[in-house]
């Protein structure tokens, strides 16, 4: 059954319905209507009490047509939408220690734990990643560097509110007027309820002022006894609406029963009468208010392009985190940021420092160098909060909570730290992009430049000593190859490969949760096509580890850190050699594409396993796969466990119905050569030129750049403007954990 909304008039109204109060067990189409005299102002609210929570929709009548229509079937979208968040916000009880970890802290607990989870497919970065931010953006005014104030939440504006909010439950006029003109005693509680609800429903002073404007009339006397000192300047007439079978009209009633009604003083009132009177003009707020902004508006929209001219780096840590923030290059920062806005801008829009600084902080989310991800944010938030909190109980409750998720995050640690005869331990992490060339100018902060991609492979536990015997570089440039789970499954599959393993009983794989690299289907198939195709006869098990989010630092992160202290001492690295010739020293260097093939491991995995909304545990959850064999070798079993020392999975094959991965069969090859858009290989240009003179190409060091380049002409470099960025990367973060329960 349909309600029909049509405006009548000044009004609106629903054709067959009078009813004001919500009933129980009525339908939606019996709405509840709220009308002033005035158009503009108009709103109309509806309510049901057809599911335990109530739902108020307002709606300002100018957004309607004449005729409006309602079916009934919005009430079920908004039934079905208030199910779904019902159960997408059910909290159930969840086991959150496993036997090793129970044991280590010395007791058993069991709390209470979101259990909100994201099933579907995993996250990849060629289908369903997103770029990079690769120009400086403004952030919403609580995600800014620093947290912006917020006026509506200080106590001064609270009680500014509580004066203007209603104090006490209209009446019903009781007078009575013998002469007819005024009609106070034909307003109904109803109507009395409509107006007072009206003019309350915001707790502003202009609001209410311009509402009491819109049913007043002000007109000067017209008749007094003293001309010239005249007691009574001004002639007021009050109106308010009474409605009657959904007819609205606009009575007179006299200034008792207005201010009874609408709650407010009469000097207030005649106050405002008197300024309408004397000005014309409808109330505004004089009181308080900014009254320098407009004064250095050029100022800040000057500070703020400088700001944006800026490129931001792409980071490697912390996506997921971090995916508002935006980094800059560890060698800025704000004061040169300043002295470099001075420098290139007129003296009439100099800006002092803490000036520049804060329209730093409050417009932009932006850090210098890499994110800091070695701190875990949850062992930081219960630490914080273990300092505030002044109940005893409550401290020693996050105590205990802070100490059963380090036990959590040392069980993984001890796993990777374990050595045991028959057992191969890889392990592996991306680098953070190394920009090419790297030069001290000031202009490189806003140009595009290459990146050179570093995937790193260290062979046996956290404790061995790394050589370049052990540890192995894959290498390749932007111009080269996408940074995507291909790249990095292919490398992988290199490695075992190559490996020597007749010695090992059984593999075990450590890495972090980044989504678009490590922890995915692609990554899953290559391993179990490798198992059951080229794995030796001796390898009977493979484990995959992923660490709790934050406590991931694995050996590859020790060769990082030694080769950024290589790095920073050289202020110009001029060619991709440059960096080559440093990580040669720590590992073996293969370079991708030329001595490892890249292969299409996606698209194979794709056609063979399910979907991981179909798969018989929750991948995302999961912090060990266990894989081993069917009794017939055909396939591979996996169990998925969301604890390291505790199994209760059970191992199902992945596959689709029909499907198997092929003995001996190779995924196609990806052609080298990726486009770079115009802009990025403009700015690259632009450096060269700027850095090393018009005449760089006749630099032999820098012959790679000329190869680059013709290399992009044969491709045909993308046709796109400056604005729309450069080449877009991978999705790189990490899988976020669940929250940890608290502790009851």
């Amino acid at each position: 059954m349909d309600g029909k909304l049509e405006l009548q008039d000044d009004a609106l109204s629903v054709e067959g319905s009078d009813h004001f109060c919500v009933q129980e067990n009525k339908p939606l189409t019996e709405w509840k209507l709220e009308s002033v005299d005035s158009a503009n102002d108009l709103t109309s609210e509806v309510k049901t009490e057809e599911d335990s929570v109530g739902l108020l929709i307002s709606c300002p009548a100018q957004n309607f047509k004449s005729e409006v229509e309602f079916s009934s079937a919005h009430t079920q979208k908004e039934e079905l939408s208030l199910k779904e968040m019902t159960e997408e916000n059910k909290v159930c009880a969840e086991s959150f220690l496993d036997f090793a970890e129970m044991s280590e802290a010395g007791y058993g607990e069991s709390s209470f734990n979101n259990c909100i989870s994201v099933e579907g497919e995993d996250i990849d970065d060629e289908e369903n990643g997103s770029s990079e931010k690769e120009m400086i953006v403004e952030t919403e005014p609580m995600r800014s560097r620093k947290r912006t104030r917020c006026p509506e939440q200080w106590k001064r504006t609270k009680e500014k509110k509580a004066r203007y909010k209603p104090k006490a439950f209209p009446k019903t006029p009781i007078c009575k007027h013998p002469d007819g003109k005024l009609r106070c005693n034909e307003l109904s509680m109803q109507d009395v309820r409509r107006i007072h609800q009206k003019f309350q429903k915001q707790p502003d002073r202009v609001w209410q002022n311009n509402f009491i404007l819109q049913h007043i009339s002000v007109s000067s006397v017209r008749r007094t006894f003293n001309v010239d000192n005249p007691r009574r300047k001004i002639s007021t007439q009050f109106v308010l609406p009474k409605r009657r079978d959904n007819v609205v009209e606009n009575i007179r009633v006299c200034r008792a029963a207005f201010v009874s009604i609408l709650h407010v003083g009469r000097d207030r009132l005649h106050r405002l009468c008197q300024k309408y009177f004397e000005n014309e003009t409808t109330a505004t707020e004089t009181r308080g208010g900014d009254r320098r902004t407009h004064k250095y508006k050029e100022k800040k929209e000057g500070v703020m392009q400088h700001v944006k001219k800026f490129k931001p780096l792409q980071s490697h840590y912390s996506r997921g985190k971090n995916c508002n923030r935006q980094y800059l290059r560890s060698e800025l920062n704000v004061k040169k940021m300043w002295s470099m806005y001075i420098e290139e801008n007129p003296e009439e829009l100099h800006v002092d420092y803490d000036y520049y600084r804060t329209i730093f902080n409050d417009n932009f989310n932006i850090g210098f160098g890499s994110p800091y991800v070695d701190k875990c944010s949850t062992c930081s938030s219960l630490e914080n909060r273990i300092t505030a909190e002044k109940r005893q109980t409550e401290r020693e409750a996050l105590r205990i909570q802070l100490k059963v998720h380090k036990t959590r995050s040392d069980v993984f640690y001890k796993q990777l730290q374990e050595q045991t005869d028959g057992q191969l331990t890889l392990s592996y992490d991306c680098q953070k992009n190394l920009i090419l060339p790297k030069v001290p100018d000031q202009a490189a902060y806003y140009s595009r430049q290459l990146y050179l991609y570093n995937f790193t492979i260290c062979q046996g536990h956290s404790g061995c000593s790394q050589t370049k015997e052990n540890t192995f570089a894959y290498v390749w440039t932007e111009n080269e190859y996408a940074k995507g789970s291909n790249q990095i499954a292919s490398a992988v599959h290199h490695r075992l490969s190559h490996t020597n393993m007749d010695c090992f009983t059984s593999v075990r794989i450590f890495s972090d949760g980044c989504g678009g690299q490590n922890k995915n289907t692609t990554m899953l198939g290559m391993v179990i096509h490798w198992f059951l195709s080229e794995a030796p006869e001796n390898i009977k098990k493979i484990e995959i580890w992923f660490p709790i989010v934050g406590h991931s630092f694995i050996p590859p992160d020790r060769v990082f850190g030694n080769l950024e202290r290589q790095f920073q001492s050289l202020s110009v690295i001029e060619n991709s050699s440059g960096y080559i010739g440093i990580i040669e020293k720590f590992a073996t260097i293969i370079s991708l594409g030329k001595d490892c093939p890249v292969h299409d491991w996606k698209g194979y995995a794709d056609q063979v396993m399910k979907k991981p909304g179909n798969w018989h545990f929750q991948f995302q959850k999961s912090k060990k796969l266990i894989i081993t064999k069917s009794v017939s070798k055909r396939t591979c079993l996996v169990q998925g466990e969301p604890f390291y020392n505790f199994e209760s999975g059970e191992p199902k094959s992945l596959n689709k119905k029909g499907k198997h991965f092929q003995k001996g069969y190779i995924p196609n090859s990806i052609p080298m050569g990726v486009i770079l858009k115009e802009a990025k290989i403009r700015d690259i240009k632009s450096l060269l030129e700027l850095h090393f003179g018009e005449d760089w190409v006749l630099n032999a060091n820098l012959s790679f750049y000329t190869e680059m380049f013709n290399q992009q002409q044969g491709l045909g470099v993308a046709d796109l403007n400056e604005n729309e960025g450069e080449h877009t990367d991978v999705v790189d973060f990490e899988l976020m954990d669940e929250e940890e329960p608290d502790i009851l």
